[in-house]
């Protein structure tokens, strides 16, 4: 069977990750692997090509200190098998696997919870 994924940056002034796996599955997007906001069929389906949650903190920023940590090694070979539909979709998925996206290069969808 097909899915049809969007790899998506999300940025938030605060809160949790809990509160982005809540938020993204209320508008009818849930992360992929997650057990507690997905039915029980779609995280036995999503476990199969994917080994945990797929949800990553790549920017931190505090006061200060802006700390940035690339995709981890599990998650980065996850998504360097997925199939982008576009050319503009390889373009993303090779820019998060080299960790060179930045929030500039994001384009704004507007608020997903109105």
């Amino acid at each position: 069977a097909t899915c049809v994924l969007s790899l998506v940056g999300i940025r938030i002034s605060t809160g949790r990750r809990h509160q982005i796996r809540l938020h993204t599955a209320h508008a009818g997007h849930a992360t992929a692997c997650d057990s507690k906001y997905t039915s029980l069929d779609t995280y036995v389906m999503d476990k199969v090509w994917c080994p945990r949650n797929f949800l990553h903190r790549y920017r931190l920023t505090f006061k200060e200190k802006d700390v940035r940590e690339k995709l981890p090694r599990d998650l980065a070979e996850v998504l360097q098998r997925l199939l982008p539909r576009s050319d503009a979709s390889a373009q993303a998925q090779a820019d998060w696997l080299r960790s060179t996206s930045s929030w500039s290069e994001c384009k704004v969808l507007g608020n997903l919870s109105a």
